[in-house]
């Protein structure tokens, strides 16, 4: 296979290593090494204030009352 050396050379190789090949691709390419996120809630670093009071209006008491 293409990359079979590369593969058994990356498990053999530290994580100090492994960092600076990450850190080396990045410069190289342009890219991130960040998570991207695929589906569902987005994790952030930043608090996010969950709203606890909601204003409820009723338009109408409806055509029914209670029937007795």
């Amino acid at each position: 296979m293409k990359f079979d050396s590369f593969m058994k050379d990356l498990e053999g190789a530290s994580v100090l290593e492994l960092n600076d090949l990450v850190k080396a691709i990045e410069e190289k390419f342009g890219v991130s090494a960040q998570a991207v996120a695929t589906s569902g809630p987005v994790a952030s670093t930043e608090a996010v204030e969950e709203k606890d009071a909601f204003t409820v209006v009723l338009a109408s008491a409806g055509n029914k009352k209670l029937q007795l």
